[in-house]
């Protein structure tokens, strides 16, 4: 069985319905996934369904073409077959979910006031076309065009760019199973902000380490509440157990104060300043925080560069 734990909420578990020897259905809410021992059953079932193929050490048999494969039925988990039933129909995987609390001010009817602390639940998980209007609004804000790169090639005219955008996602980053960029999301999920991680090559110019890179932005309205921090030392704890990485870096702008705060609060240690020409007024390339892009216009020419060893 993959030792590795699913973070999703509870709610999903898929059914399993066991048809013959070489064939069984995983169901939840009505969708399906199905897994055979036979290539040329799942050759047939994926034009429709999405498949798992059960590739037994030893066998004969040519699974090309087959994108989800396991050595044995027990390997097949209820995050796998979600992960499968997701990649086939382009639906947002959810990595990770977390609560927070906020006190919330009540007037009472003999006019005191009572402070009663509220808890919220957040996610992490991947884009959704339905969050292009959210993007188009975070990449517009006067905070996050300041210290971030534009993820687009070119300026989006419309919100149909941005879904454009997200749908490259599931089409060429998600299915590497590699870290990337995922939307925060609160309980009703909408979105809150993007947060992920981007590989960098070494860049012996400026002296960054070549390894995965954290970034984050927050939508206006949720900033000043701690959900990047919590959100971030969330994520990095399933990266470190999911991925198995070694260490995370996060590289900001030295005038970004809110940043800097929730790079220490999430257990990154400063390693170093890195100087950037004035004249330039940009992130230096290998140094961005978003691999679409290889600029960002700030207004400072010092950077931070953080790291974080997994514990």
């Amino acid at each position: 069985m993959r030792n590795i734990q699913s973070q999703r909420s509870a709610d999903v578990k898929f059914k399993i319905g066991i048809i013959n020897m070489q064939k069984i259905k995983m169901t939840v809410d009505g969708h399906e996934v199905w897994l055979t021992d036979d290539p040329k059953e799942a050759f047939t079932y994926q034009k429709t369904v999405p498949v798992i193929g059960i590739c037994t050490p030893g066998q004969d048999k040519s699974w090309s073409g087959i994108s989800f494969l396991a050595e044995d039925w027990e390997d097949v988990d209820d995050e796998y077959a979600e992960l499968a039933y997701c990649r086939y129909y382009h639906l947002p995987r959810v990595l990770v979910c977390g609560e927070w609390s906020v006190v919330s001010e009540q007037k009472l009817v003999i006019g005191g006031q009572n402070f009663e602390e509220q808890t919220h639940t957040w996610l992490i998980r991947e884009a959704d076309k339905k969050d292009a209007k959210a993007f188009e609004t975070l990449y517009n804000d006067d905070e996050v065009k300041r210290f971030l790169p534009y993820p687009l090639e070119k300026q989006a005219q419309t919100c149909k760019d941005w879904e454009d955008w997200i749908e490259s996602l599931h089409q060429y980053v998600y299915p590497s199973e590699e870290p990337s960029m995922w939307v925060l999301a609160d309980e009703n999920d909408d979105m809150i902000g993007r947060i992920g991680l981007e590989y960098k090559e070494e860049n012996k110019e400026n002296g960054t380490p070549d390894g995965y890179y954290l970034g984050y932005a927050i939508l206006p309205k949720w900033r000043k509440k701690g959900l990047a921090a919590k959100a971030a030392s969330r994520l990095l704890k399933y990266c470190f157990e999911y991925w198995q990485l070694k260490e995370v870096y996060l590289l900001c702008s030295g005038e970004n104060i809110a940043s800097v705060k929730t790079a220490l609060s999430c257990g990154f240690t400063k390693m170093s300043s890195i100087e950037v020409p004035i004249q330039n007024s940009v992130f230096p390339q290998n140094v961005v925080e978003h691999c679409l892009n290889d600029c960002a216009c700030v207004s400072t020419s010092l950077l931070f560069l953080f790291a974080r060893k997994a514990l």
